[in-house]
Order: structure tokens, then C-alpha cells, then sequence
């Protein structure tokens, strides 16, 4: 009776490590596959910073999206901070995943570091295009 335990003992052992590599083995595929698609579906820009600072790298999508807000908002006129993230926010609120005032922001550094839209020097600042 006592090798018999021993031997189920043995057995449950083997079937468990077993069963460890066989869900291991399964898993592991199915991440790495999950992970290269997700990088594949995202196409990524790496913005400027008006100031050199480092940029952030951000979807294009998401980037395109809020440049063409910005441009759009600063068309033919000149908007303080409040004004332009007031617009982006009312033009985007229901069409854009994600903080819009993070994304706003880093794109709007971006712009200004590519010289597509600037500050004035008057009081309050405002931005507009260049």
C-alpha cells in the first residue's frame, strides 16, 4: 500500500509539471502574438519640444486628430491657452479617446517646435498660426 502512494505521488508529480509546460507553452504564443499585432496596429510619432526637452512618443492617429483640431480652432484668429483647450475640448468631447487635454498639449508644444503655430507677446498669450 505505501509504494502504491508513492507511486500515485509520483504520477500526480509528473501529470502536474505536465500540465505546468503544456498551459505554459500555450500561453506564452498567444501573448507575444497579442503584443506584436498591437504594435503593429499602432503607428507611433515621436513629438518636439519648443524648449529641446524630450518629446513623447504618441499614437499618429491621436496626434493627427488633435493637430487638425488645433489648426482648424486657430484658423484666421488668435486664442489664448483657456480658448484653445475650451475648443478642443467642445470639438472633441465625444470623438477622441483618451486625456484630450494631455494629447492637446503635447501637440501643441509640437507645433510650436516645428514653427506651425506661435505665441504672441502680449498679455495674456495667445497662440496662432504662423
Amino acid at each position: 500500500m505505501g509504494s502504491l502512494g508513492g507511486g500515485f505521488r509520483a504520477w500526480l508529480e509528473v501529470e502536474t509539471a505536465a500540465n505546468r509546460i503544456a498551459m505554459t507553452a500555450s500561453k506564452k504564443p498567444e501573448r507575444i502574438t497579442i503584443r506584436k499585432e498591437a504594435r503593429m496596429a499602432e503607428e507611433k510619432i515621436l513629438t518636439k519640444h519648443p524648449l529641446g526637452k524630450s518629446g513623447k512618443n504618441i499614437d499618429q492617429k491621436k496626434y493627427e486628430t488633435l493637430k487638425k483640431a488645433i489648426l482648424s480652432a486657430l484658423r484666421n484668429k488668435e486664442l489664448t491657452h483657456t480658448e484653445l483647450f475650451n475648443q478642443l475640448n467642445k470639438s472633441l468631447k465625444s470623438k477622441f479617446s483618451g486625456n484630450i487635454s494631455w494629447y492637446g498639449e503635447t501637440v501643441k508644444l509640437d507645433l510650436e517646435a516645428r514653427k506651425i503655430i506661435e505665441r504672441t507677446s502680449s498679455k495674456p498669450q495667445k497662440y496662432r498660426l504662423k
